[in-house]
C-alpha cells in the first residue's frame, strides 16, 4: 500500500508531460488534456486520504503524529521525485541548441510548491488517519 501511495502521490506529473508533449497529434486532445488535469491530482488526492486511512485504521500501536511525521515527509520526496522525472522529460520542438541544463526553473518550482505540497499532504493525512482511528474505535465498541 506505501509504495502504491508513494506512486499515486506524483506519477500523474510524467504522464502529463507526456500528453502534453504529444497532443498535437491527438485527435480531441484538449478534452483528454483537461480530464487528465482533472483526474490524476484528484486520484494523488484520494490515495493520500486512503492511505491515511489505513494507517489510522489498521496500524493501532503507533501515535497519529508519528504516522503522519513519517509518512507526509516521504509523500513531499515521492511527489518532488516525480517532479524532478516530469521536468527532465525531453520534449518534442525542443531545438538542440537550446541548452537546458542551466535552466534552473525545476529546482525552483521544488523550492516554491514543495512546502504547500507538504502541508497539503499532512491535512490528508491526517484526515484519512482520523477517520481510521474512529472506524477502529468504533468496529472495537461494536466488538465488546
Amino acid at each position: 500500500m506505501f509504495a502504491s501511495w508513494l506512486v499515486l502521490v506524483g506519477g500523474w506529473m510524467p504522464i502529463s508531460v507526456l500528453v502534453v508533449a504529444h497532443r498535437k497529434g491527438l485527435p480531441g486532445a484538449s478534452l483528454l488534456l483537461w480530464l487528465a488535469g482533472i483526474s490524476l491530482p484528484l486520484s494523488s488526492l484520494a490515495a493520500t486520504v486512503a492511505f491515511g486511512f489505513v494507517l489510522g485504521r489498521w496500524v493501532p500501536m503507533i501515535s497519529s503524529r508519528v504516522k503522519i511525521g513519517c509518512a507526509a515527509p516521504a509523500g513531499c520526496l515521492s511527489w518532488v521525485l516525480w517532479f524532478a522525472i516530469a521536468y527532465a522529460i525531453p520534449i518534442a520542438g525542443v531545438s538542440a541548441s537550446d541548452d537546458v541544463s542551466t535552466d534552473d526553473s525545476g529546482a525552483f518550482g521544488v523550492i516554491v510548491l514543495g512546502p504547500p505540497v507538504l502541508l497539503l499532504i499532512i491535512v490528508l493525512l491526517r484526515l484519512g488517519v482520523e477517520r481510521g482511528a474512529a472506524r477502529r474505535a468504533h468496529a472495537t465498541d461494536h466488538a465488546e
